[in-house]
């Protein structure tokens, strides 16, 4: 096999071509490389490729971060000044540190090995968005960290610590408290008492149950779920396989494929949420006495897609 070999100069090369000039110029991908060596168009090694296309991109991400950081305010005239006074606009653009600095659902992994984990996969998803530059393959990663995302933010309006929330041996703090404080911790937690969505039933009040189903902004759910643990031996309800399926982060199973809860507005607002078509197959029982509700917000996420509505 012919061995492929480096141009010593990026700059522009005229070669000709039957008696007509033909220009060669820069790839894309040559655009960052500040030296030959960092030219990887010629790389045979799939190691040593995919490390140098690795630099250029941290180079290139960079760059765009410094940018943002460095750029100046766009200004606007105010109407009452005759033109002269110069008022600064409100920047819009984030950075993804910016944007991850506010998501706090890495924190609800168990181990500091899983957090570390989660964290790098949702900084290189929003890494690979400021670059326009998304992958269809970490869609599913993207939906389940959303829902992460969702889930912290509600442990806070419900004044729960994130951190580690996931580990096994965490107690909700409404049974913990018992019935005749919760609503005392609750104001005691938060600035303001949280929505009706995310208030404790008296069944999360009278059940020890891991906190993590507290944060599911439907009460007939929650209701349903307890129910059934209380019911194991009838139902063969497995807490940790639902849990699985809603919150672990792992790759290699497509998004139309895994039963999920999708999240696209406000966390603790239960329009905000959707069931996929597998979640309701395998975890439809949950959603008894709130089927209107759930169908109308899944139609609502659907319609928007351009999907057809479901009907149960």
């Amino acid at each position: 096999m012919p061995r492929t070999t480096k141009m010593d100069s990026l700059d522009q090369v005229n070669k000709s071509l039957n008696g007509v000039m033909v220009t060669l110029e820069k790839m894309p991908s040559q655009l960052l490389a500040q030296r030959p060596a960092e030219d990887w168009t010629g790389v045979t090694s799939t190691a040593e490729r995919r490390k140098l296309q690795n630099r250029l991109n941290q180079r290139a991400y960079r760059q765009r971060r410094n940018k943002w950081r460095g750029r100046s305010q766009p200004t606007t005239t105010s109407p009452s000044s005759g033109g002269e006074e110069e008022i600064p606009r409100k920047q819009t653009d984030s950075s993804p540190e910016d944007v991850l600095a506010t998501m706090k659902g890495h924190l609800l992994t168990p181990s500091a090995e899983q957090r570390a984990l989660a964290y790098s996969l949702l900084h290189r998803i929003y890494t690979n968005y400021s670059l326009r530059s998304p992958r269809v393959s970490d869609l599913q990663l993207l939906i389940t960290l959303n829902v992460l995302n969702a889930m912290a933010h509600n442990a806070a309006k419900l004044g729960i610590p994130s951190e580690g929330l996931c580990r096994d041996e965490f107690i909700s703090p409404f049974n913990l408290v018992g019935p005749s404080s919760v609503t005392q911790t609750i104001e005691d937690s938060t600035s303001s008492l949280p929505p009706p969505s995310l208030r404790p039933t008296a069944l999360q009040m009278k059940i020890s149950h891991h906190p993590w189903i507290d944060l599911i902004p439907f009460p007939c759910i929650r209701n349903n779920f307890l129910t059934a643990l209380l019911t194991y031996e009838e139902t063969g309800f497995d807490e940790d396989e639902l849990c699985h399926d809603m919150c672990e982060v792992e790759r290699g199973t497509p998004s139309d494929e895994k039963p999920l809860m999708i999240v696209w507005g406000a966390p603790w607002d239960p329009m905000g949420w959707e069931a996929s078509l597998p979640f309701l197959r395998k975890w439809g029982w949950l959603i008894k006495g709130c089927e209107a509700e759930i169908l109308e917000s899944t139609n609502y996420w659907r319609e928007k897609r351009g999907e057809r509505r479901l009907a149960f």
